[in-house]
């Protein structure tokens, strides 16, 4: 979980998707997010909730992280 800004900082750094893509996608981003979480944690929606949140600002995170990249390269 900890790698989703690794991941997608590097997929976009590598022009294999654009920083647009991604954040047109972000609400498939978060409804995949939801069934991860649903999947990994116990039947409680607080447990889920718990995990969704920083799983969710780590990928903002990553989306942060690579806008600043191509911004500075220009």
């Amino acid at each position: 979980m900890f790698q989703i800004p690794l991941i997608t900082y590097s997929l976009i750094k590598s022009d294999m998707v654009s920083n647009n893509s991604i954040s047109n996608k972000r609400p498939y981003v978060i409804v995949g997010l939801l069934i991860i979480a649903g999947i990994l944690t116990p039947p409680d929606i607080i447990s889920q909730i718990l995990l969704f949140i920083p799983t969710y600002f780590l990928f903002e995170a990553g989306l942060l992280f690579s806008r600043k990249y191509k911004y500075n390269n220009r």
